[in-house]
């Protein structure tokens, strides 16, 4: 590294790992991880029915059985077994309506009464409402009392027992993906998404800001008489993307500890275990690539934005326009990982401000051709380079103005000020 990039990267990183608001911003954000990995472990025992050995006093609602005729000779038994959380009781026909009144927003109480009509058992369910239907649904009770309508059917005609079993058996889905997607990977994919842009906003202001404060200190004379505004610009951008990603690794190693002591072993999403296999190590390099390239781009046009203010008070509208095409390019990248359709992630990927928020969402749930990956990466290199041949023009002209605000056709169209 160059001595002097490398005195400018020193100074600019032992600068920015001091300032409270990255102290701050690295330890909330550490928190908030723990408390997200946390979530699972409350949800699994808010929803844990236990195994079916509740204690009578612990069991929160009551379901009233009412089988006129003995239709389902079997339906008690089978829905007790299937609602072990609730206390099942029958009744009988005439108690229906003394029931029905009973059911109040202070109970979550059913009620299930069996009837026939037209030779086959009917099934009327009573609740207060929608939102009382907490521990039931209709469809586990539609499936429980057919099992045992239907073995009872069978064994009245002489059915083999074996045969019974085999015909009232619950056949388990397995599901498999022919593809890369699965809801694990969509998880993380969603949540590298946030990190870029989280990444490159804060990271890029804080560039911004560096700049515009020393410029505003005088400081910025110091370092330009013993340095070129090139080396400048390279070595805070190397300081501040070095910085950016030992953060980056800090919060996947919080995440990863908080998954290893929080998450259930068991903890499903949509059914579906979670799963870290769709991040290999490849796959987390091409990751990190473009994570950096990302930076790159967002980096450089930050620093021009922060050399074109005088005072740190005009940063605000100076870097709007960066702030507004990060934010296009963010919401395009999230609708186009939400898309069926390969339309609008090709767009973004091959748009080089939205492809770094992308193309990880892509790399982890899609078989992408080499040529597509490559392709990105040509746009993101080639638009680096054009964007930081501009950004240092302007970055020369205008890191050394004390004067108002310099707009940017004027600052790239400015000669270099000397002291």
């Amino acid at each position: 590294m160059n001595k002097d990039i490398k005195n400018i990267f020193l100074f600019t990183f032992g600068g920015a790992v001091k300032k409270k608001s990255f102290i701050i911003t690295t330890v909330l954000m550490s928190v908030i991880i723990l408390v997200a990995c946390a979530i699972p472990a409350i949800i699994s025992s808010d929803s844990d029915d236990g195994d079916g050995s509740v204690a009578e006093g612990e069991k929160s609602a009551t379901l009233y059985y009412i089988d006129e005729g003995d239709v389902i000779p079997n339906g008690f038994d089978g829905l007790a077994l299937a609602f072990a959380n609730l206390n099942v009781e029958k009744k009988l026909p005439q108690d229906l309506e003394t029931l029905k009144s009973s059911l109040t927003e202070k109970t979550q109480d059913c009620i299930i009464e069996v009837s026939v009509a037209d030779g086959l058992p009917v099934i009327n369910l009573y609740t207060l409402d929608a939102n009382s239907m907490v521990y039931i649904s209709p469809e586990t009770v539609s499936a429980v009392l057919k099992r045992a309508y239907v073995a009872h059917v069978f064994e009245q005609a002489g059915v083999d027992e074996s045969m019974i079993n085999i015909a009232t058996a619950e056949l388990p889905v397995v599901m498999n993906f022919t593809g890369q997607m699965d809801v694990s990977g969509m998880v993380i994919g969603i949540l590298l998404i946030m990190l870029v842009f989280f990444a490159v906003y804060f990271d890029g202001y804080n560039i911004a800001a560096s700049i515009a404060a020393e410029k505003s200190t005088r400081v910025m004379e110091t370092l330009v008489v013993s340095t070129s505004p090139k080396s400048l610009l390279i070595g805070k951008v190397l300081a501040n993307g070095t910085l950016g990603l030992a953060q980056l690794a800090l919060f996947l190693t919080v995440g990863i500890v908080g998954f290893k002591i929080f998450v259930p072993p068991d903890f499903t999403i949509m059914g579906m275990p979670m799963s870290f296999a769709a991040f290999g190590f490849g796959k987390a390099m091409l990751v990190l690539l473009f994570f950096v390239l990302g930076f790159a781009l967002y980096a450089v046009l930050n620093a021009a934005c922060g050399a074109l203010v005088s005072k740190p008070e005009d940063l605000g509208s100076a870097i709007m326009p960066i702030t507004i095409v990060t934010m296009i390019s963010l919401y395009l990248a999230y609708f186009a990982a939400m898309m069926p359709t390969n339309t609008i992630k090709n767009i973004a990927t091959f748009m080089p401000f939205s492809a770094p928020f992308i193309m990880p969402f892509r790399i982890l749930n899609e078989s992408l051709s080499a040529g597509t990956v490559l392709g990105a990466v040509a746009v993101l290199l080639v638009s680096i380079v054009a964007v930081t041949a501009v950004s240092l023009k302007i970055y020369s002209s205008s890191v050394l103005n004390y004067d108002k605000r310099l707009m940017l056709k004027d600052a790239y169209k400015a000669k270099r000020k000397t002291l």
